[in-house]
């Protein structure tokens, strides 16, 4: 959590390198240790930070795969209609709109 929380400050200064760092470190540390103090809201929040920084970076293909994971596992958790689940499905929209995906987006 500490990785992830200098991530968040990175983040917020705009610093979308050093926070994917972060992100990507604690990723693989939830993938390595896998405990029980290891929760999917965890993994959930982690990806959606890292594919928010792609975003902000204009990687949108390494956005992707991280906001579906998010997607994904924010449904399992809080259900389909949830705002967590809402704020992943904004930011997959706004980049299949960037794409001129509009099927997709929608």
């Amino acid at each position: 959590r500490t990785l992830n929380s200098l991530g968040f400050a990175h983040s917020a200064l705009d610093e979308y390198e050093e926070a994917i760092g972060c992100f990507g470190e604690s990723l693989r540390l939830y993938e390595l240790v896998g405990d029980e103090n290891t929760s999917s809201a965890d993994v959930a929040d982690t990806n959606y930070c890292l594919g928010k920084c792609f975003f902000e970076l204009g990687r949108e293909k390494e956005a992707l795969p991280h906001l579906t994971i998010a997607l994904q596992l924010k449904i399992s958790i809080f259900g389909n209609g949830s705002l967590e689940a809402a704020k992943v499905l904004y930011k997959l929209g706004l980049i299949h709109m960037n794409r001129s995906e509009h099927l997709e987006a929608e």
